[in-house]
C-alpha cells in the first residue's frame, strides 16, 4: 500500500507457488496494509475471500472496499494492474448495517471489518460472470470459461464455509440473474476439493447412462 510497510504473511517458500499477478504481495497483506490507511473502510469482494478461508485465490485480484460516498479506481483486474498499490473504493449499499453485514475476523487487525461469507461469494461470483476477474481454465463443452471458474468458485467455498444456497441467493439479488444461479446450481458439488477436480466433474458430466449420476 502507498507509503506504508507492514509485515509480508506470504508464507516463505510459497513465493513460487503463488500467482501475484501485478501485485506486490499476497491480498492478506495488502488488505492489513490498506487498513491502516483506510481503517473505517469495509473489506469487500476478492479482498474479503481469505479471510473466510478462501486462501490464494484472491492473491492476483484487485482490493475491493467499501465506504460512505466514495467511488474511485478499478475492481478490474487487467485495470487495476496499472495502479497496484490502490484499492477501488465504492459506496456502500442501500440498507447496509455494519453489525449485521460484517464481521471481523483478524485478529492482527481486529478493528477492521469485513463482509460475510455470503455477501463475499456473491461479489465474487459477479466479478467473475462479468470477467472483472478470472484464471485459465480447460475448455468444458456447453458451458464458459467464465462459468466453469463460478462453478469452481462455488465449490471451493463450500469447502470453506457453511454458506448455504439459500444465503447465497439472497446475498446476489440484484447482482446476479436468478436464471442464472440456478444453472450454476445444478453444475456445483460441495464435495470437490480442488479447481481440476471440478473441471474434470463438468467434462464427464453427461457420460453416464440414464439413472446414474456422478457422486464427488
Amino acid at each position: 500500500a502507498d507509503g506504508m510497510m507492514v509485515e509480508n504473511t506470504c508464507l516463505p517458500g510459497l513465493a513460487d507457488a503463488r500467482d501475484l499477478g501485478a501485485f506486490p504481495a499476497c491480498m492478506v497483506t495488502r488488505v492489513r496494509a490498506l487498513h491502516q490507511l483506510h481503517p473505517t473502510f469495509i473489506v469487500s469482494g476478492w479482498a474479503a475471500a481469505p479471510f473466510h478461508g478462501l486462501l490464494y485465490w484472491a492473491d492476483s485480484a484487485a482490493v475491493l472496499l467499501l465506504a460512505e460516498g466514495r467511488s474511485n479506481g478499478s475492481d478490474r483486474t487487467e485495470t487495476a494492474k496499472g495502479s497496484p498499490l490502490s484499492p477501488a473504493i465504492r459506496p456502500l449499499p442501500p440498507g447496509f448495517d455494519l453489525e449485521r453485514d460484517t464481521i471481523a475476523p483478524d485478529p492482527l487487525c481486529p478493528q477492521m471489518r469485513v463482509v460475510t461469507a455470503p455477501v463475499v461469494l456473491a461479489q465474487c461470483l459477479r466479478s467473475v460472470l462479468s470477467g472483472k476477474h478470472g484464471w485459465p481454465v480447460v475448455e468444458v463443452d456447453g458451458l464458459t470459461d467464465r462459468q466453469v471458474r463460478a462453478v469452481q468458485l462455488i465449490d471451493a467455498f463450500a469447502q470453506c464455509s457453511t454458506v448455504t444456497w439459500n444465503q447465497l441467493e439472497d446475498a446476489a439479488t440484484g447482482l446476479i440473474s436468478r436464471r442464472e444461479l440456478r444453472r450454476l446450481s445444478r453444475l456445483v458439488a460441495a464435495g470437490a476439493e480442488s479447481p481440476r477436480e471440478t473441471e474434470f466433474r463438468l467434462m464427464v458430466r453427461d457420460l453416464l447412462p440414464a439413472g446414474h449420476r456422478w457422486e464427488t
